[in-house]
């Protein structure tokens, strides 16, 4: 059987504190490589928040309908069962201990975790089974924290020189080297999670947008990083 490896960023829109129970993101898509039925065999999760393990614990469910959203982000979610009871396919829990994730700072701006064993301890589906709605390819998975994180997506990166974004797609930037903390197709957001714009190119002192909005960032102002959550699949599949 084929196998094939999926990496999904969801763009984050709360960088304060949360607490337990509350919605990190809704409706993360995952493009399955065919429309039918993919095992999940594995999950890697790279968090550049770089949190202590007892802080990074998600819980996730998967549909394949993106119509209803699980409540709002930094809010307990407040979904029922009947609007998802046919686009619910699955269930996982980042369920962390010293044997599945780096602590923080082994890393130094990142940590790593992963859901990919039997262990009972996971409270989770093993292989978990993805089946898209008939002649699609897209799931989509939401996840909640059982836990009180701050996902700030600080990076250390700094506005040098206001402008108002729009009029330019150009940011000069300084602190920080923006290659090290942003690629190419990130969101980038100011400390209030307001967008900024997707990156088209950067360099060390400069990012170029390709979809910007109208925002005017302010001289020595931070930048954050948006997609600071990357989710590696590894899936199964027959064809």
């Amino acid at each position: 059987m084929p196998f094939k490896q999926i990496k999904v960023s969801p763009v984050l829109t709360n960088f304060t504190a949360m607490d337990a129970g509350d919605v990190v993101f809704n409706n993360a898509e995952i493009e399955l490589p065919y429309s039918g039925t993919c095992a999940v065999r594995g999950i890697t999760v790279v968090n550049h928040a770089n949190l202590n393990p007892a802080d990074a614990e998600l819980e996730m469910i998967f549909l394949n309908d993106n119509g209803t959203d699980i409540g709002t982000v930094d809010a307990t979610a407040s979904v029922k069962f009947a609007p998802i009871a046919e686009s619910f396919l699955g269930y996982y829990r980042q369920s962390l201990s010293a044997d599945n994730t780096s602590s923080s700072g082994d890393f130094d701006e990142f940590t790593i975790s992963g859901i990919n064993s039997t262990k009972a301890t996971f409270t989770s589906q093993y292989p978990l089974f993805l089946t898209p709605k008939s002649g699609e390819r897209n799931v989509y998975f939401s996840a909640i924290t059982p836990d009180s994180p701050t996902f700030d997506g600080a990076t250390g990166v700094i506005v040098n020189g206001a402008v108002t974004l729009g009029a330019s797609d150009t940011l000069a930037v300084d602190g920080q080297p923006a290659g090290l903390h942003f690629k190419v197709g990130d969101t980038v957001c100011d400390s209030s999670a307001n967008v900024v714009g997707v990156i088209k190119s950067v360099s060390t002192n400069s990012i170029v947008f390709e979809a910007v909005t109208t925002h005017a960032v302010a001289n020595d102002e931070e930048l954050f990083l948006a997609n600071q959550l990357l989710f590696i699949f590894n899936v199964e599949y027959d064809i």
